[in-house]
This record gives structure tokens, sequence and C-alpha cells, in this order.
């Protein structure tokens, strides 16, 4: 039988029909915008403590910081059940920038990492949550300048901030006297009837949500991880001590909403020190 060099096997065939889907890859050189949402979440935290249950809260922040970590994000933040993630480079995220992986992969992991957390809380509202809702998160990228990624960034604290308030005057008023009122006035409410001032009673990471970026630092060494390491390869700090560098994700604390940060760029993506507004700007709330 005489060879057929262009017979299509049905190998080649199948992987072509896959190939409609997977070979789409990001665009070299721009910047990168990941977000993953809790797929019907307000079914799940159904439930939970209120206005804000810290153990969904803290555990939201550990996803945050895993996913943060494994893939190489530059920025990370985290408010209610959504995640943001932003990278400078395509070519410094997995998978070669293939946008099906990314896209399955990430809400895979923020899924697992989800559910392990809960689970591992020995918190019982949380674990009959897990076995009756199956949690899932979704996950969708975009591409666009740093400049429109500060934006977006920005977009999603904005959320957050009416969310949050909406979330306290929700726990303390009913539906019907909320109707038409906005942020400020919720505000206003909470601290004229109940004497509670949202500003000061509330933390950083419940108004206006939580940034994340990895930062070096030193590791002073014990004996015994010294004597392990050959003496051409020791480092040695300013003041002597044998030390090694680590890596880890913290949180970074702006003092203010984003929205009143001048330099959103540079805080967000350069590191560099927030420059305060003199006055807050002021933002239309959409309906």
């Amino acid at each position: 039988m005489k060879n057929q060099p262009n017979k299509i096997t049905l190998g080649d065939r199948m992987k072509k029909f896959e190939s409609v889907t997977t070979d789409t890859s990001l665009v070299p050189g721009i910047p990168v915008y990941v977000r993953l949402d809790g797929r019907s979440f307000h079914s799940f935290c159904h439930g939970l403590n209120k206005p804000f249950d810290m153990h969904f809260v803290e555990i939201m922040q550990e996803v945050t910081k895993y996913l943060h970590d494994k893939t190489g994000a530059a920025i990370s933040y985290v408010q209610s059940d959504e995640i943001s993630l932003g990278y400078l480079e395509p070519s410094k995220m997995p998978f070669d920038g293939r946008l099906f992986k990314i896209q399955s992969v990430f809400a895979g992991m923020a899924s697992s990492m989800f559910t392990y957390l809960c689970l591992k809380s020995g918190q019982g509202r949380l674990i009959d949550r897990v076995e009756k809702h199956m949690p899932h998160f979704d996950c969708r990228v975009c591409q666009m300048s740093l400049s429109d990624m500060a934006g977006m960034f920005l977009f999603r604290s904005l959320d957050c901030l009416k969310n949050s308030v909406t979330m306290v005057a929700q726990s303390k008023f009913s539906h019907k006297r909320l109707q038409g009122v906005n942020t400020d006035d919720k505000k206003k409410m909470l601290k004229d009837i109940f004497d509670i001032d949202y500003d000061l009673y509330y933390s950083e990471d419940l108004r206006y949500g939580t940034y994340f970026v990895k930062v070096n630092y030193e590791k002073t060494l014990t004996e015994e991880e010294i004597a392990r390491i050959p003496p051409k390869n020791r480092n040695v700090n300013e003041e002597g001590k044998i030390v090694c560098i680590r890596s880890e994700v913290r949180k970074l604390a702006l003092g203010r909403p984003l929205v009143d940060i001048e330099n959103r760029m540079g805080v967000l993506f350069s590191r560099e020190e927030p420059v305060f507004k003199e006055k807050p700007e002021e933002i239309e709330e959409d309906d």
C-alpha cells in the first residue's frame, strides 16, 4: 500500500474542532486584566453574618493571595465575592498567554481553593453551604492600557464603596426605607439614627476592599540553615547577618479609597506612595 502523507487522521480532525476556541492567545505587550466572580454567591451567602461575615471575608482574601502568588500578578484586589488581577505583560502569565487556559484554570484554582478553605474553616454555616451550593467562580479576561486598567480597578472599588454602605444600611433599615436613598444619605441615616459612623467604625478592607502585592524581604537564617549553604552562596546584609531573600504576598495599604488618590497608576503598578486629593472626587452613582 502506498503512503498517504496528506491523509488527515482522526486525531488531527478532532484537534481542529478544538482549535477553533483554544488557539486564541493574548496580544503580546498589552497589559491584562482578569476578574473572577463567585457564581450565584447571593444564594451561597444567604444566612451568613450581616452586614459582613469575617470568615467569608478572610477566605476571599486568602483565595486572592493564592491566585496572586501562583499566577504572577502585579497587583490584585478583592471585594465581596469578586477578585481582580492585573498583569503588566502577557508573556509573564502562565500558559503562554493562551486565553482558554487562563480562563478555565484560573476559575478552577479559585473554586478549589475557596472550597478547601471553607471546609477547613470549621464553620458549620460555610461547610453546609459548600455541600448545598457547590461554590464556583467564572473568569473573564481583557487587555487594555495601564491607564484603562487603573480605571478598571477604580470601577470595581467604587462598586465596593457603594455596596458596602448598602449592606450595612440593609442590616438596620427595611428595603422600602432605603429605596431611592443614595450612599451619602445612607451614611447619614446610620449616623443620625444608630450613631454608626461608617467611615470610622468599619475597616478599610470592608469599606473599599483589599489590594495585594508581592514583596521581597530578608529572612535571617539559623545556624543549621547557614551550615547547609556553601560559603560562596551566602548573602550577607549590611548588619553582617547571613540572610536569604524570600517573597510574600502582602496587603497594599492605601489609607484612602482609590478614588481619592491622584497617582492611581503609580500606586497600583509602580509602588509609588499615594498622593491624596485635597477634595474627594464626586462620582455619579450607577443605577
